[in-house]
C-alpha cells in the first residue's frame, strides 16, 4: 500500500512538470510538490548507494553553475534581482535533479511509465490549448494582456513557445507509442493523443514545435531503419500540407498569419529578424564590454533593457551573456551529459526515442528562453537518469552473475575426482 501511494503521488507530481502556468510565490506547483515528495521519499526509501553515480555529473555542474551566479553578480546592474532570480533557478535545477533521482532509484517507475505520464500530461495541456483557441475557454489561466500581444494560446504552459515544445514532446511520444503498442486498443488510444496534440499546435502557433517534431520523427525512423515508414510519413506530409495550410482549416488563427508571413517573407520573416537582432545585439554588447566575456552581465531585467527588454531567445548566448564563461561551460556540460545518454541505451528503439527527444530539446533550447522552462528540461533529464540507472543495474547483474559462476566453478573444483 505505501508503494502504491508513493507511485500515484510521484506520477501526479511528475505530470505537473508540464503545467507551469500554476505558480506559488514564483515557484511552479511542480517545484513545491516535487520538493516535498523528494524529502519524504529520501527519508523512507531504501537507498541504492551504487545508483548515486547518476547524480554525480549534475551535482558538479550545479556547483559550477552556482559559482557562475556568484561571479556574475559582480557585474549585475540590479544585484537584488540577480540574486533572487539566480536562487530560484538554482532551486529549480536541484529540485529537478533530486526528484528525478528519487524516481529513477525507487524501483516504482520505468522509462515506459515515465513516457506515458509525460504524454498524458502533455495531452491534457493540448486539450486546454484547443479550448482556449477554439472556444475562448480558460484564457484566465495566463496573463490577459497576452491576448493583445500574440493571439496565441499556451494551454497549461506559461508561454506559447513552451507550449510548442511541450506539444512536440507529446506528439513525438504519442507517435512512438502508437507505433510500438502491442494491441489495437492501445494504438487507437495513443493515436487520439497524437491527433489532439498536433491540432493544438494550430493555436500555440509555434514553428519551433512543428519543425522539431517533424525532425524528431524523421530521425527516429532513420535510426530504426524504418525506411518504408519514413516514405509513408513523407508521403502523408506531402498530402496533408495543402490541407493544413488551407485558410479554411487554419481559420483566423495566429498560425495562419505566421505561415503566410513566412512564405511571403522567407528570411525576412519578422520573428526570425527580431530574434537574430536580439542575439547579435547580446553578442555585440559582450564584445564591447570585454570583462563580461569572463564574468557575464548578471541576471536581471536591467541588463536586458537594451535587448528589447526580453529574455534572450538562445540558451547558449543567454548563459554566456548572463553568467559569463563559467555559465557557458556549465550549459555545454549539461548538453553533453544529456547527449551521452545515447551511449547508455543498448538498442536502436531506445536510442531513436532518446535522440528524437534531444532534438526537440535542442530546438527549444536554442530558440527560446530555456532557463525557467521545466517543460523543456524534465523529459531529457528523465531520459538521462533512467538510462544511467538501468545501465548500472545491468552492470551489477552481470557482475553478480560472474561472481555466482566463479563460486560454482570453485565448488566444482573442490569435489573429489
Amino acid at each position: 500500500m505505501p508503494e502504491l501511494i508513493a507511485f500515484l503521488a510521484g506520477s501526479m507530481i511528475l505530470g505537473t512538470a508540464f503545467f507551469s502556468t500554476f505558480k506559488l510565490a514564483g515557484f511552479t506547483i511542480f517545484d513545491v510538490f516535487a520538493l516535498a515528495y523528494s524529502l519524504v521519499m529520501v527519508c523512507v526509501l531504501r537507498s541504492k548507494p551504487n545508483q548515486i553515480i547518476i547524480l554525480q555529473v549534475p551535482f558538479w555542474i550545479s556547483f559550477a553553475l552556482l559559482g557562475s551566479f556568484v561571479i556574475s553578480g559582480l557585474q549585475a546592474k540590479d544585484l537584488s534581482e540577480h540574486l533572487a532570480k539566480s536562487a530560484v533557478l538554482m532551486i529549480a535545477y536541484w529540485n529537478m535533479f533530486i526528484f528525478i533521482y528519487v524516481l529513477a532509484t525507487s524501483g516504482l517507475f520505468s522509462k515506459e511509465i515515465i513516457y506515458s505520464i509525460f504524454c498524458l500530461s502533455g495531452t491534457m495541456s493540448s486539450i486546454v490549448c484547443i479550448l482556449q483557441g477554439q472556444f475562448g475557454k480558460y484564457t484566465y489561466l495566463f496573463k490577459t494582456e497576452a491576448l493583445d500581444l500574440w493571439d496565441r494560446f499556451p494551454g497549461l504552459a506559461e508561454h506559447p513557445v513552451e507550449a510548442g515544445i511541450l506539444g512536440a514532446y507529446t506528439g513525438f511520444l504519442a507517435l512512438v507509442k502508437t507505433i510500438d503498442a502491442k494491441t489495437l486498443s492501445a494504438k487507437c488510444f495513443w493515436m487520439v493523443a497524437l491527433v489532439i496534440t498536433l491540432y493544438s499546435m494550430k493555436f500555440s502557433g509555434s514553428f519551433t514545435g512543428m519543425f522539431t517534431f517533424a525532425g524528431a520523427v524523421g530521425v527516429m525512423l532513420v535510426v530504426r531503419r524504418a525506411w518504408v515508414a519514413l516514405a509513408v510519413v513523407a508521403g502523408l506530409l506531402m498530402l496533408l500540407a495543402p490541407i493544413v495550410s488551407n485558410p479554411d482549416f487554419l481559420g483566423d488563427s495566429f498560425m495562419r498569419e505566421r505561415i503566410n508571413a513566412l512564405l511571403s517573407g522567407g528570411t525576412n520573416y519578422e520573428t526570425v529578424q527580431t530574434r537574430s537582432s536580439q542575439v547579435s545585439g547580446a553578442i555585440d554588447k559582450m564584445i564591447n564590454h570585454p570583462l563580461t566575456l569572463l564574468f557575464g552581465f548578471g541576471y536581471s531585467y536591467a541588463d536586458l533593457v537594451s535587448l528589447q527588454g526580453l529574455d534572450i531567445h538562445n540558451g547558449i548566448v543567454s548563459a554566456y551573456f548572463h553568467f559569463g564563461l563559467l555559465g557557458l561551460a556549465t550549459n555545454i556540460a549539461i548538453i553533453v551529459y544529456l547527449f551521452r545518454t545515447l551511449s547508455f541505451e543498448d538498442n536502436r528503439k531506445d536510442q531513436s526515442l532518446v535522440l528524437g527527444i534531444l532534438l526537440i530539446f535542442i530546438g527549444g533550447y536554442l530558440t527560446g528562453p530555456a532557463f525557467f522552462r521545466r517543460a523543456v528540461w524534465m523529459l531529457p533529464l528523465c531520459c538521462a537518469a533512467f538510462a544511467r540507472s538501468e545501465a548500472v543495474e545491468r552492470k551489477n547483474e552481470q557482475a553478480q552473475l560472474l561472481e555466482e559462476e566463479a563460486h560454482d566453478s570453485e565448488r566444482v573444483a573442490r569435489i573429489p575426482q
